[in-house]
Protein backbone atom coordinates (compact mmCIF):
# COMPACT_ATOMS: atom_id res chain seq x y z
CA UNK A 1 0.00 0.00 0.00
CA UNK A 2 2.91 2.40 0.61
CA UNK A 3 3.79 2.57 -3.06
CA UNK A 4 0.24 3.16 -4.36
CA UNK A 5 -1.81 4.66 -1.49
CA UNK A 6 -3.64 7.11 -3.77
CA UNK A 7 -4.88 4.24 -5.93
CA UNK A 8 -6.10 2.42 -2.80
CA UNK A 9 -7.92 5.56 -1.63
CA UNK A 10 -9.48 5.93 -5.10
CA UNK A 11 -10.73 2.34 -5.04
CA UNK A 12 -12.12 2.85 -1.53
CA UNK A 13 -13.88 6.02 -2.76
CA UNK A 14 -15.46 4.18 -5.69
CA UNK A 15 -16.59 1.23 -3.60
CA UNK A 16 -17.95 3.59 -0.92
CA UNK A 17 -20.02 5.52 -3.44
CA UNK A 18 -21.38 2.28 -4.89
CA UNK A 19 -22.30 1.09 -1.39
CA UNK A 20 -24.02 4.41 -0.66
CA UNK A 21 -25.99 4.00 -3.88
CA UNK A 22 -27.20 0.54 -2.86
CA UNK A 23 -27.92 1.57 0.74
CA UNK A 24 -30.01 4.59 -0.33
CA UNK A 25 -32.06 2.59 -2.82
CA UNK A 26 -32.46 -0.36 -0.46
CA UNK A 27 -33.66 1.87 2.37
CA UNK A 28 -35.95 3.83 0.07
CA UNK A 29 -37.45 0.74 -1.53
CA UNK A 30 -35.79 -2.69 -1.42
CA UNK A 31 -32.61 -4.51 -2.32
CA UNK A 32 -34.36 -5.99 -5.38
CA UNK A 33 -35.25 -2.47 -6.51
CA UNK A 34 -31.65 -1.33 -5.99
CA UNK A 35 -30.35 -4.23 -8.07
CA UNK A 36 -32.98 -3.68 -10.81
CA UNK A 37 -32.11 0.04 -10.97
CA UNK A 38 -28.41 -0.80 -11.14
CA UNK A 39 -28.97 -3.20 -14.04
CA UNK A 40 -30.99 -0.55 -15.89
CA UNK A 41 -28.38 2.21 -15.59
CA UNK A 42 -25.21 0.36 -14.58
CA UNK A 43 -23.09 2.18 -17.19
CA UNK A 44 -24.03 5.60 -15.72
CA UNK A 45 -23.50 4.43 -12.15
CA UNK A 46 -20.12 2.96 -13.03
CA UNK A 47 -19.06 6.20 -14.79
CA UNK A 48 -20.01 8.16 -11.69
CA UNK A 49 -18.33 5.79 -9.24
CA UNK A 50 -15.12 5.47 -11.26
CA UNK A 51 -14.99 9.24 -11.77
CA UNK A 52 -15.51 9.81 -8.06
CA UNK A 53 -12.81 7.25 -7.22
CA UNK A 54 -10.35 8.94 -9.56
CA UNK A 55 -11.09 12.28 -7.89
CA UNK A 56 -10.53 10.78 -4.43
CA UNK A 57 -7.26 9.21 -5.57
CA UNK A 58 -6.02 12.43 -7.18
CA UNK A 59 -7.05 14.45 -4.12
CA UNK A 60 -5.07 12.08 -1.90
CA UNK A 61 -2.11 12.26 -4.30
CA UNK A 62 -2.10 16.07 -4.17
CA UNK A 63 -2.44 16.15 -0.38
CA UNK A 64 0.34 13.54 -0.04
CA UNK A 65 2.68 15.64 -2.21
CA UNK A 66 1.82 18.94 -0.58
CA UNK A 67 5.26 19.21 1.03
CA UNK A 68 6.32 20.70 -2.28
CA UNK A 69 5.41 24.32 -2.93
CA UNK A 70 1.91 24.44 -4.39
CA UNK A 71 0.96 27.80 -5.85
CA UNK A 72 -2.75 28.62 -5.83
CA UNK A 73 -3.69 25.05 -5.00
CA UNK A 74 -5.98 25.95 -2.11
CA UNK A 75 -8.39 27.82 -4.39
CA UNK A 76 -8.26 25.17 -7.10
CA UNK A 77 -8.74 22.39 -4.54
CA UNK A 78 -11.79 24.20 -3.14
CA UNK A 79 -13.21 24.54 -6.65
CA UNK A 80 -12.57 20.88 -7.37
CA UNK A 81 -14.15 19.91 -4.06
CA UNK A 82 -17.22 21.93 -5.05
CA UNK A 83 -17.35 20.14 -8.38
CA UNK A 84 -17.09 16.79 -6.61
CA UNK A 85 -19.93 17.78 -4.31
CA UNK A 86 -22.04 18.81 -7.31
CA UNK A 87 -21.30 15.45 -8.88
CA UNK A 88 -22.51 13.63 -5.78
CA UNK A 89 -25.68 15.72 -5.57
CA UNK A 90 -26.44 15.13 -9.24
CA UNK A 91 -25.78 11.43 -8.79
CA UNK A 92 -28.14 11.02 -5.88
CA UNK A 93 -30.84 13.58 -6.74
CA UNK A 94 -32.76 11.23 -9.00
CA UNK A 95 -33.00 8.64 -6.20
CA UNK A 96 -35.31 10.97 -4.27
CA UNK A 97 -37.96 9.67 -6.66
CA UNK A 98 -38.44 6.67 -4.40
CA UNK A 99 -39.40 8.69 -1.32
CA UNK A 100 -40.91 11.94 -2.68
CA UNK A 101 -44.40 10.48 -3.30
CA UNK A 102 -44.44 9.23 0.30
CA UNK A 103 -43.96 12.77 1.61
CA UNK A 104 -46.47 14.26 -0.83
CA UNK A 105 -44.15 15.58 -3.51
CA UNK A 106 -45.35 13.55 -6.47
CA UNK A 107 -44.78 16.38 -8.97
CA UNK A 108 -41.12 16.60 -7.95
CA UNK A 109 -40.83 12.84 -8.31
CA UNK A 110 -42.25 12.98 -11.84
CA UNK A 111 -39.80 15.78 -12.72
CA UNK A 112 -36.81 13.83 -11.40
CA UNK A 113 -37.82 10.65 -13.22
CA UNK A 114 -38.29 12.55 -16.47
CA UNK A 115 -34.86 14.21 -16.21
CA UNK A 116 -32.97 11.36 -14.54
CA UNK A 117 -30.48 10.94 -17.39
CA UNK A 118 -29.90 14.69 -17.54
CA UNK A 119 -29.04 14.80 -13.84
CA UNK A 120 -26.69 11.85 -14.23
CA UNK A 121 -25.02 13.60 -17.19
CA UNK A 122 -24.44 16.65 -14.97
CA UNK A 123 -22.76 14.34 -12.46
CA UNK A 124 -20.60 12.61 -15.06
CA UNK A 125 -19.43 15.85 -16.66
CA UNK A 126 -18.81 17.59 -13.35
CA UNK A 127 -16.75 14.59 -12.32
CA UNK A 128 -14.71 14.86 -15.52
CA UNK A 129 -14.15 18.56 -14.90
CA UNK A 130 -13.13 17.83 -11.30
CA UNK A 131 -10.59 15.27 -12.52
CA UNK A 132 -9.21 17.75 -15.02
CA UNK A 133 -8.98 20.43 -12.32
CA UNK A 134 -6.93 18.13 -10.11
CA UNK A 135 -4.71 17.10 -13.03
CA UNK A 136 -4.17 20.79 -13.71
CA UNK A 137 -3.03 21.30 -10.09
CA UNK A 138 -0.62 18.37 -10.39
CA UNK A 139 0.77 19.68 -13.68
CA UNK A 140 0.98 23.32 -12.61
CA UNK A 141 2.90 22.42 -9.46
CA UNK A 142 4.94 19.63 -11.09
CA UNK A 143 3.82 17.07 -8.49
CA UNK A 144 4.85 14.10 -10.58
CA UNK A 145 7.88 12.15 -11.73
CA UNK A 146 8.92 12.74 -15.31
CA UNK A 147 8.79 9.01 -16.02
CA UNK A 148 5.37 8.26 -14.48
CA UNK A 149 1.81 8.03 -15.76
CA UNK A 150 1.21 11.78 -15.33
CA UNK A 151 4.02 12.60 -17.74
CA UNK A 152 2.18 10.60 -20.41
CA UNK A 153 -1.05 12.54 -19.70
CA UNK A 154 0.54 15.96 -19.66
CA UNK A 155 1.41 16.13 -23.34
CA UNK A 156 -2.14 17.52 -23.52
CA UNK A 157 -2.99 21.07 -22.53
CA UNK A 158 -5.28 20.28 -19.59
CA UNK A 159 -6.86 23.76 -19.62
CA UNK A 160 -7.89 23.40 -23.27
CA UNK A 161 -9.23 19.92 -22.59
CA UNK A 162 -11.23 21.32 -19.67
CA UNK A 163 -12.71 24.12 -21.81
CA UNK A 164 -13.64 21.59 -24.50
CA UNK A 165 -15.22 19.35 -21.84
CA UNK A 166 -17.29 22.23 -20.45
CA UNK A 167 -18.50 23.21 -23.93
CA UNK A 168 -19.34 19.58 -24.77
CA UNK A 169 -21.07 19.15 -21.40
CA UNK A 170 -23.24 22.23 -21.88
CA UNK A 171 -24.26 21.09 -25.37
CA UNK A 172 -25.02 17.48 -24.41
CA UNK A 173 -26.83 18.36 -21.18
CA UNK A 174 -28.87 21.05 -22.95
CA UNK A 175 -29.84 18.56 -25.67
CA UNK A 176 -30.76 16.06 -22.96
CA UNK A 177 -33.05 18.53 -21.19
CA UNK A 178 -34.54 19.91 -24.41
CA UNK A 179 -35.29 16.42 -25.75
CA UNK A 180 -37.37 15.73 -22.63
CA UNK A 181 -39.51 18.83 -23.20
CA UNK A 182 -41.17 17.30 -26.25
Amino acid sequence: MRKYPSIIFGIIGSVSLLLIYFVILTLANSLDHAIDQFYQIWYWIMLLTVGFGIQVGLYHYIKHNQDKKITGAATEMAASGGISTLSMIACCAHHLVDILPIIGLSAAAVFLVKYQTSFILVGVFSSLIGIQTMLSIIKKNHLYNDAGIFEKLFFLDIKKVRVATVILAVIIIAISFISKLK
